[in-house]
């Protein structure tokens, strides 16, 4: 099981934990989007777990440096 990430456009990522919908997958990205939402990380605005992947989105401002 090697996940897969990608962008979904400019303020999200995908994270594919497996092309198979297993249950060990489910749990696994379950688990992975529990951790992020308790770590609090500036600039997560949503955190969306599905079967065997996770979608999160971000603002890509926060935490920029501003000059």
């Amino acid at each position: 099981m090697e996940p897969r990430y990608s962008f979904g456009g400019d303020d999200h990522i995908f994270v594919e934990v497996d092309e198979k919908m297993s249950l060990d997958a489910f749990f696994k990205s379950l688990s992975m989007t529990n951790v992020v939402r308790q770590s609090g990380i500036k600039g997560v605005t949503e955190i969306c777990p599905a079967n065997a992947s996770y979608q999160i989105q971000f603002d890509p401002e926060i935490g920029r440096a501003h000059v």
